[in-house]
């Protein structure tokens, strides 16, 4: 009897011990999903913004850049510049330079979420549906730090990619050398990885990060503004409830508010920043510095300058932000739920 009881003791021990361990086992697996959540959503988030706003961002670096030595006025304005490109370059000049941002852009939007749901957890001290304003721009700001280690060349790679060969025929694939100081005229680079192999042969790791100060200013201070109207728009359509339960149309229309907010609020530290990488191609340079674009600018053009380009810019903002923030909730929406399955 005594042995019985001993082995019928032992058994209920290692019962526990194994409820324990798959217990212990559940909450580290939970422990890391939500280390690795937001790195995920912002992936598949920039996939889904970019297919749905490069076009409009063309439209948007052609109408920046207009006025300036590297592209005559050749557009009226944003719609004429889209049915222009459509006519002259085929449905395939509104994208132009998606390779780049494509091989980079969701990368970099899984580095910006990333560190932002991270940095947002540690302040927090818990994953939470509703977290601190303060945090959530403190959180924001660092992620803006944190992607422009990628966004920088990605951005320059890309812009450079969308100005040359303004007005040709998109089956005219041969590149050909500027025979004038004007990037409308010719191509200079073969595709987006030969464009980064002429940087890195003009000016090594140094070429990749020119226009960096204007970037920073505009990720920094944008990366806090656009978390932060996401966070309200969210809370605002869920009107008190969790904001994981909101429908598809609030989640595209919070975050196409948030894309038109956020972009109006940074909009010409963008265009400085265009300015600035675009500085140089084929010619020699115009600005030194930031401060020094912003300077000529000004003298130049006037404060109308800070406003090139913005109706397409809005116009993209809207869709192309619905996009990656809709996706972008739903895979949290999901990583969430999976929490509370676990945790039942």
């Amino acid at each position: 009897l005594a042995l019985k009881m001993d082995t019928e003791s032992q058994v209920f021990e290692a019962a526990d011990d194994l409820i324990r361990d798959s217990s212990s086992y559940h909450r580290t697996a939970v422990r890391t999903n939500v280390y690795l959540e937001t790195f995920i959503a912002g992936f598949f988030g920039g996939v889904s913004g970019l297919v749905v706003g490069h076009p409009f961002d063309t439209v948007k670096v052609r109408l920046q850049t207009q006025g300036t030595n590297a592209l005559n006025s050749r557009y009226r304005g944003t719609l004429h510049c889209f049915t222009d490109i459509v006519k002259t370059e085929r449905v395939w000049g509104l994208y132009k330079g998606i390779a780049s941002p494509f091989l980079g852009i969701s990368a970099m939007n899984s580095l910006r979420f990333g560190v932002y749901g991270n940095v947002l957890y540690y302040l927090e001290r818990e994953r939470t549906s509703r977290p601190a304003m303060k945090n959530v721009a403190v959180a924001g700001a660092v992620s803006g730090v944190a992607k422009l280690s990628l966004v920088v060349p990605i951005e320059l790679v890309r812009i450079r990619m969308q100005l040359q060969g303004v007005g040709q025929k998109s089956q005219s694939m041969i590149p050909s050398r500027y025979s004038s100081g004007s990037t409308s005229r010719g191509r200079v680079y073969k595709s987006s990885f030969d464009c980064a192999v002429q940087l890195w042969r003009s000016g090594k790791l140094k070429a990749f990060y020119q226009g960096g100060v204007a970037t920073a200013y505009r990720d920094v201070v944008g990366g806090a503004m656009y978390l932060l109207v996401w966070e309200k728009c969210s809370r605002v359509l869920a009107k008190g409830s969790d904001t994981h339960n909101l429908s598809v149309f609030q989640r595209l229309l919070a975050g196409g508010l948030t894309g038109v907010i956020g972009w109006t609020t940074v909009y010409p530290f963008d265009v400085v920043k265009t300015r600035m990488q675009l500085d140089g191609v084929s010619r020699k340079r115009v600005y030194s510095s930031t401060a020094d674009c912003i300077k000529k600018s000004l003298k130049n053009e006037g404060y109308k300058f800070i406003f090139k380009g913005i109706a397409p810019t809005l116009l993209r903002a809207f869709p192309a932000n619905a996009a990656f923030f809709t996706t972008y909730s739903f895979v949290m929406t999901y990583f969430h739920q999976q929490r509370q399955f676990v945790g039942n």
